[in-house]
């Protein structure tokens, strides 16, 4: 089958594309209306970003502490005795536990 006249075909396609753009003004009238998104951060998160921030920042190895025991052993008076050892390790496994 051959059409000839082309213009109803037009016609149509021109109805089609005025319902889409009323469709398409219908739904943006709907969203304006509405309120924007909104989102909050808990005190808790905040104090946690905080932190991490933070720590990212401070260096990894203290170069102070780490010059002054060098220090201490090279000259020979770095001197801690196993008794000290023992008690360090105690405490930090009991502060680990609780």
């Amino acid at each position: 089958m051959r059409v000839e006249d082309k213009t109803n075909i037009n016609s149509f396609e021109n109805v089609k594309d005025t319902q889409k753009k009323a469709e398409v003004k219908k739904q943006t009238a709907g969203l304006a209306g509405s309120s924007p998104d909104k989102i909050s951060i808990s005190d808790n998160a905040k104090d946690v970003s905080t932190i991490t921030k933070a720590v990212k920042s401070s260096p990894e190895i203290r170069e102070d502490k780490v010059s002054a025991l060098k220090k201490q052993i090279d000259s020979g008076i770095y001197d801690v005795t196993g008794e000290m050892v023992a008690e360090k390790i105690v405490s930090n496994a009991i502060n680990d536990t609780f």
